[in-house]
């Protein structure tokens, strides 16, 4: 488990946008250091990737998230040894990279 100190200071999480029917879609958000050691959402209204369709109502499936996320977080210094901390010092959510 590697320290929060030593993580990148921000972070691509892979989310539910919304579920219709039997179908869920997933879209990639910014997560950015807390000043408590926490995590927290990247600006006012946060980044937003898959969003799309009339008035944005769909997002990605989850591989689709998933390899987004990856990718982006590997260009941010993150390796799969490491884990996303809370300021506890607990897992706060799946890091994929």
């Amino acid at each position: 488990m590697t320290a929060t100190s030593t993580t990148p200071n921000a972070v691509y999480r892979v989310s539910i946008h919304n579920q219709i029917f039997n179908s869920t879609y997933y879209v990639v958000t910014e997560w950015t250091k807390a000043a408590n050691g926490g995590w927290k959402t990247a600006g006012r209204y946060g980044f937003r990737s898959g969003m799309r369709g009339k008035g944005n109502s769909l997002g990605l499936t989850f591989a689709e998230a998933v390899e987004r996320a990856a990718e982006w977080n590997r260009e941010k210094g993150w390796t799969k040894e490491m884990q996303v901390l809370t300021a506890k010092g607990k897992a706060a959510f799946d890091l994929h990279a």
